[in-house]
């Protein structure tokens, strides 16, 4: 064992190319380019100048930490996890070289600190130029009055594009963008829902609009309420006989009416009689082509329940009204334990 003395002191940051420790490349790609040099830490710099430029330092900590993210994310992987992964190539620097403790200490920990959320992220662009394709695509689906067979191919790629930045982008981002807008895409979407008569196309529609729920339910379920897609959805419910696409429908529709706000009184005349009884009749439905495992009663069941939650007088609770009407109600599926477990 050799004394303290002996031991060689550690490399320093700045290292020749021969000498760099193995980091992976995508990090070694992140654009870095923006950040001024006066943002290295110096460890010869004197008291004085660095109380004088803290508060630089440690935005210019924020942007490399960011830079980090950034340049792992455009490799296609998931924002958190490109956060996970610049967080544990940090992590082992710091373990295998204390001495840096103190400067990757501030990089790793800035990483929970997010700044120009717009202007910083590859994500926030593509955002913006998916919603602009789907307003100019909406605007020229009014136009014709019409469906074009060709453009199935554009539509459905832009729809899973914008279906899977939401899935793996920073959710803050996302509703940077949309708070931006004031929301507005999420409207311009019920509107080409509404418009759109391709079943494939109007279900990933209704994918986009979960995951926007999903990633801000406030205030994107309250906006969605007062829309015209609760209507269209109990429309199209009524209509549908494809599992996956009901089960899509019935997903978005009791997200939508859960959140607790208050409907539009014109939903209130049209989620009416017929269509809550076409939910019951389903829920006792045992011979279902088209649902031969019996999955969609427990979705017809959300429906019921979601929509009840919109009724505060008894005496006008059309759900009430409608099952009162009935004899008897014998649900099927996990539908029929569910009811009995809300008794």
């Amino acid at each position: 064992m050799g004394s303290a003395e002996s031991r060689p002191n550690p490399p320093p940051l700045s290292r020749t190319r021969s000498e760099q420790v193995q980091v992976p490349q995508a990090l070694l790609e992140a654009d870095l380019t923006s950040i001024p040099r006066s943002s290295t830490i110096s460890r010869s710099s004197g008291l004085s100048s660095r109380r004088g430029s803290d508060k630089n330092k440690r935005r210019d900590v924020v942007k490399v930490s960011s830079s980090l993210v950034e340049g792992v994310r455009r490799k296609g992987v998931k924002y958190q996890t490109s956060k996970e992964i610049v967080q544990t190539v940090l992590e082992k620097l710091i373990e295998e070289y204390p001495e840096w403790n103190e400067e990757l200490g501030e990089v790793c920990r800035a990483l929970n600190q997010e700044s120009d959320l717009l202007s910083n992220s590859v994500d926030s662009l593509k955002l913006e130029q998916l919603f602009e394709h789907l307003i100019a695509l909406t605007e020229d689906e009014q136009q014709r009055g019409w469906s074009c067979a060709d453009d199935t191919a554009e539509i459905t790629s832009m729809l899973t594009d914008l279906t899977c930045l939401l899935k793996n982008a920073n959710p803050n981002v996302v509703v940077a963008v949309l708070q931006r807008l004031k929301y507005e895409p999420l409207l311009t979407l019920v509107q080409y829902y509404q418009l759109e008569s391709r079943p494939a196309l109007k279900k990933q529609v209704l994918e986009v609009l979960y995951e926007s729920m999903l990633i801000k339910p406030d205030p994107t379920c309250s906006i969605l309420l007062t829309s015209r897609l609760p209507v269209q959805l109990a429309t199209d419910i009524q209509g549908t006989k494809v599992l996956n696409q009901l089960e899509m429908q019935c997903n978005v529709f009791c997200a939508v009416l859960s959140y607790p706000n208050v409907m539009p009184r014109s939903h209130y005349d049209q989620l009416d009689d017929r269509f809550i009884t076409h939910l019951l009749t389903e829920l006792e439905a045992t011979d279902t082509p088209h649902d031969p495992e019996g999955q969609l009663p427990n979705n017809f069941l959300k429906c019921v329940l979601s929509l009840n939650l919109h009724y505060k007088d008894l005496n006008h609770n059309k759900v009430c009204s409608v099952l009162k009407s009935r004899t008897t109600l014998q649900p099927h599926g996990d539908a029929a334990s569910s009811l009995q477990q809300n008794r």
